[in-house]
């Protein structure tokens, strides 16, 4: 499937396992992977919102993000940081699953590409995805630890 609200729900899927992984004693890793792949889906949703299809979607991570930066900040749709913000989650997301990384870095930054996330989430479903409900995150933003909410 290829539309908007489908690549939004999937996105919405991944942050709420980045936070179950990040409210739990494991390492930093995979939250920071689920984190990308929430950030890449609702690329997807956008693209998918401006009218791209299967046969047009970027095979490649770099392609993704080259086609966000032509398609979206390019054309006014979106700040520029967000082109940046998307090459460093996937920085991130490549020092975990290939180990080129200091452990301590990732697990310091972790909260912080959460709430990168959440917020990009936020602003591509106002933009670009309207009829999806707004994600409810279950991590406790008032707690310094960030653990799960009731």
């Amino acid at each position: 499937m290829n539309t908007p609200d489908y690549h939004l729900r999937r996105a919405h899927t991944r942050l709420h396992e980045a936070e179950v992984l990040m409210a739990s004693d494991v390492p930093p890793e995979g939250a920071a992977n689920r984190l990308y792949y929430a950030a890449r889906e609702a690329t997807l949703a956008i693209l998918a919102n401006l009218g791209s299809d299967t046969d047009t979607t970027p095979r490649t991570h770099r392609g993704l993000r080259a086609m966000f930066h032509e398609n979206v900040v390019l054309a006014g749709l979106m700040d520029p940081e967000w082109s940046g913000e998307l090459a460093n989650l996937e920085e991130r997301r490549t020092q975990a699953d290939y180990g080129y990384y200091r452990k301590r870095e990732i697990g310091a930054n972790i909260h912080e590409q959460h709430r990168t996330v959440v917020r990009f989430l936020e602003i591509v479903r106002e933009l670009f995805v309207p009829d999806v409900a707004p994600f409810e995150s279950r991590l406790d933003r008032n707690s310094p630890d960030m653990e799960l909410g009731d």
